[in-house]
């Protein structure tokens, strides 16, 4: 069984790379709908996307808070990267200088799957802090 304090980072790493993948298909989808004028098959692809984000949060939260150990600077990092997830756009447009080198290929904003990846990190951070051991 899994029981190490850094599986729940590395189901967190994890859920950040195929939920930024999601969200640049989704970005791709939107696109060609724009393009073609079909938004019947891209509101589609929102349920089926959002139906997938369900099920990598839910995994997530299912090795962070029952399947890994708790550790209060896994917690702390945890929160950290979720806000700096969540918060990225207002960073990127703040200080693009030491930003430029993670750039994304469209314009991100709260209501993508990306944001909402971050501030759910952020939240089990502070579930994985505040639950007993």
């Amino acid at each position: 069984m899994i029981r190490s304090k850094y599986s729940s980072l590395i189901g967190m790493v994890i859920a950040i790379i195929l939920v930024f993948g999601l969200d640049l298909w989704l970005n791709k989808q939107e696109r060609l709908a724009r393009q073609n004028g079909e938004f019947q098959t891209y509101m589609i692809w929102i349920i089926v996307v959002g139906f997938v984000l369900g099920v990598i949060l839910y995994a997530l939260s299912w090795l962070a808070l029952l399947r890994s150990q708790r550790s209060t600077p896994i917690s702390i990092v945890f929160i950290i990267i979720g806000l700096v997830v969540y918060i990225y756009p207002v960073l990127y447009l703040w200080a693009p200088a030491w930003l430029s080198w993670l750039t994304l290929p469209y314009l991100y904003s709260y209501d993508t799957p990306f944001a909402y990846d971050g501030i759910y990190i952020a939240v089990l951070g502070f579930l994985h802090l505040s639950l007993p051991k």
